[in-house]
């Protein structure tokens, strides 16, 4: 099935490729949770970073809500992931990673702050 997932990430519908992200979300606010797929934090977010410079606003909206639901539970293996993806794209995916640091922003986490300065407007 991660085979079938990463093929999704490059279909041409939009919906699709939504689904690889929506479809794997740990905490989806409708369905019960979920552990992460295989166990390992790893395999999501290399869903994500296939995804996270989508052309579709609604994909990486997905992605955003992804990255929240896992700093949740992997708090620091994301927020090194985001740093990451910021070093690599910059701008491209400045919107996704603010979105996805949402709720530990909320909780006024020192490093996700740290990562928003970083981001700023540059």
């Amino acid at each position: 099935m991660i085979e079938k997932l990463h093929k999704w990430t490059t279909n041409g519908n939009s919906h699709i490729r939504r689904l690889a992200s929506e479809g794997t979300r740990p905490r989806l606010p409708w369905a019960k949770h979920m552990n992460v797929l295989c166990g390992d934090v790893t395999i999501n977010l290399s869903l994500l970073e296939k995804l996270i410079t989508d052309e579709s606003p609604y994909v990486r909206k997905s992605v955003g809500n992804h990255l929240n639901d896992l700093s949740k539970m992997y708090e620091q293996e994301v927020l090194r992931w985001m740093e990451n993806m910021y070093t690599i794209h910059g701008r491209k995916v400045k919107w996704v990673i603010k979105h996805g640091l949402r709720s530990l922003l909320k909780d006024r986490n020192e490093r996700s702050m740290e990562i928003v300065r970083m981001i700023g407007d540059k």
